[in-house]
């Protein structure tokens, strides 16, 4: 069976050693993660593949991790409804404001475009020093929009919040 383990701890060597030894110690396989350092806490997110029979023993393992300050929510993965969608890699850019991130997801969701990949960050603006907000990843595109749609759909919706938006069409998810 495959889990979605979530995890946060503070930043410091080990914490992926210890995720890493408690799956494998639970005859668990790594299948694929993202892991980051953000403000000082390790965040991320792992899908393992683990015999059924395992699972409670590698859930009690993650829950004795906390008492070394590392917090892991198991999820299992149940069946992807798979539809028909194209893949585009996306960059953003606006002054930064708060409800940014609120206002493009809902921008786009209202549209049928699922955001499947997200990476934000602030910065500042060259020359003025103001807050500059970017932001790049991945959208899913229901298949029956084409990729000029989009693009229009985008660029009234960078309209709406004083953003750039640029768009390249992939073949595949990330």
């Amino acid at each position: 069976m495959q889990l979605i383990l979530s995890v946060l701890s503070d930043d410091r060597p080990g914490v992926v050693r210890a995720l890493a030894s408690a799956v494998a110690e639970e005859q668990g396989n790594w299948l694929d993660c993202q892991l980051t350092r953000l403000a000082g806490k390790f965040a991320g997110v792992v899908c393992v593949d683990i015999p059924v029979a395992r699972k409670a023993s590698l859930e009690a393992a993650l829950e004795r991790l906390s008492k070394v300050g590392l917090r892991v929510a198991v999820d299992e993965v149940g069946q992807e409804e798979v539809l028909e969608v194209r893949y585009a890699m996306f960059n953003a850019a606006a002054p930064d404001r708060q409800g940014l991130v609120l206002e493009m997801s809902q921008a786009l969701s209202e549209r049928g475009i699922n955001v499947v990949n997200l990476q934000t960050e602030c910065s500042s603006m060259p020359y003025s020093g103001d807050p500059l907000f970017s932001a790049r990843g991945q959208l899913a595109i229901p298949e029956g929009l084409s990729l000029t749609a989009v693009e229009a759909l985008l660029a009234t919706v960078a309209d709406e919040l004083a953003m750039d938006f640029s768009l390249n069409e992939t073949d595949t998810e990330l």
